[in-house]
């Protein structure tokens, strides 16, 4: 792809910003009205997002010159996060030969040493592939500060329908989202943080029919097993445990245009709003 992200995506419309003055990056995406979910807060969707775009910019850096996959994605949401700016920072665990393994934290904008706890807290474990010649141009940002938005963009509508998300069976947890350039990545498949907006959506609509109220997703642990290059992709949720006011849900993520191809097995549990 010769620009990334293109002219009309996302991740200018959130104004994300990635700073990689210091030693490790972090990101930032601040708060608006359509990030925020039936609680107040901003949806945990867009925290998996915030995450994985931290991850990618790190394990970027740490990998080269080979390049990283991501194979899971973890994260648990502490207390919600209504206001401010969200601020991912974080560390490398393990750096092998074969794997990387990170950790991060989200929290609403504060980035000093004397900082509270977090938002909430997450890990990722990339695959690392060495380079064979080919490949996209690596897009090293060391010692910058990268805005993605040129300044005008802005979300049009709140954050599902901005992604285009589909629902058609709520108890199922059937969510559709079809492939465009609004969320493609660099390779042009659908965008990883997007993957997990789709199981988080999931996951809610279930609870939601479930439960017959409001839910939000406080747990995640995502499997990243293809990457999703055809589309649309749906995901359903199959519930492992009931609890008084949660739920633990099995998803199950396809990409219908690759024969109906497994592209990431996730668990989430979702609570009730209160």
């Amino acid at each position: 792809m010769a620009e990334y992200p293109p002219p009309k995506h996302i991740l200018r419309d959130l104004h994300v910003e990635v700073d990689q003055r210091e030693e490790l990056p972090s990101v930032r995406i601040p708060v608006v009205p359509e990030l925020l979910g039936p609680d107040g807060a901003v949806r945990t969707g867009v925290l998996g997002l915030a995450l994985d775009i931290f991850g990618g910019n790190l394990a970027v850096e740490a990998a080269a010159p080979d390049w990283a996959l991501t194979a899971q994605l973890e994260l648990h949401v502490v207390t919600p996060l209504r206001e401010g700016t969200i601020t991912v920072t974080g560390r490398p665990l393990r750096a092998g030969k074969t794997n990387l393994v990170a950790e991060a934290r989200i929290d609403a904008g504060d980035t000093g040493k004397d900082r509270g706890p977090p938002c909430a807290v997450g890990r990722l474990t990339f695959t690392r592939v060495p380079a064979r010649g080919g490949e996209p141009p690596r897009a090293l940002r060391g010692g910058l500060l990268y805005a993605f938005a040129d300044g005008a963009e802005k979300l049009a509508l709140p954050f599902h329908e901005a992604l285009g998300l589909r629902c058609d069976d709520a108890a199922a947890g059937a969510v559709e989202l079809a492939l465009d350039s609004y969320v493609v990545n660099s390779v042009g498949a659908l965008g990883g943080g997007f993957v997990v907006a789709l199981a988080v959506a999931s996951a809610e609509r279930a609870g939601r029919a479930w439960l017959a109220r409001e839910v939000v997703t406080t747990d995640l642990s995502l499997h990243f097993l293809a990457l999703g290059k055809g589309g649309p992709f749906r995901a359903r949720a199959t519930r492992l445990r009931n609890e008084r006011d949660a739920a633990l849900f099995s998803l199950e993520l396809r990409d219908l245009g690759q024969d109906d191809r497994l592209m990431a097995v996730a668990t989430a549990r979702v609570a009730l709003v209160r």
